[in-house]
C-alpha cells in the first residue's frame, strides 16, 4: 500500500514538473507577444495555462501510518483456554473435543476449507453458540 501511494505521488510530482515547464514556455510567449498581431494566439495560450494548472499535493503521512487499538483493560498471560469443545448441528459434528490454549503474544490464524468449523469455533468462543460439550475460559470482550 505504501509503495503504491509513493509511486502515485511521485507520478503526480513529475507531471506537475512537466506542467510547470510548459506553463513557463507559454508565459514567455504571452510576455513577448501580449500586445500585437498575435493577440488571438496569446489568448489561447492563456487558456491553456489555466488548463495546465498543477494538481495540489496534500502533505502525506504515508511514510509512517499510525493505527491505534485502545484496550479496555490489559490482557492476562492466558488469553483463551478451550478444552473438550464439541458442537454439532443435527448429525453434522462440526467440532469434536477441541483443545486450544492461546497465550499473550501468540499469533493465531484460522484456516481451512468450507464447512470445517471456522465460523462455528469463533461464534462458540464469543458466546453466540452454546457448545454441546467442553468449556471456554477467556476474556472474549
Amino acid at each position: 500500500m505504501i509503495e503504491q501511494k509513493m509511486q502515485a505521488r511521485s507520478k503526480i510530482e513529475s507531471e506537475n514538473k512537466d506542467k510547470a515547464k510548459k506553463i513557463a514556455q507559454l508565459q514567455e510567449f504571452v510576455n513577448r507577444f501580449g500586445a500585437g498581431q498575435r493577440s488571438s494566439q496569446v489568448q489561447s495560450r492563456r487558456k491553456e495555462m489555466d488548463r495546465l494548472a498543477p494538481a495540489e499535493l496534500k502533505r502525506s503521512n504515508i511514510q509512517r501510518p499510525f493505527i491505534r487499538f485502545d484496550q479496555r483493560k490489559p490482557s492476562g498471560r492466558e488469553i483463551l483456554k478451550v478444552h473438550g469443545l464439541s458442537k454439532s448441528f443435527g448429525d453434522n459434528h462440526v467440532l469434536k473435543s477441541l483443545n486450544l490454549d492461546i497465550m499473550r503474544g501468540d499469533k493465531v490464524g484460522i484456516i481451512g476449507g468450507n464447512g470445517v468449523g471456522k465460523t462455528t469455533l469463533l461464534r462458540s468462543i464469543i458466546g453466540e453458540y452454546t457448545p454441546d460439550a467442553g468449556n471456554i475460559n477467556g476474556d472474549t470482550e
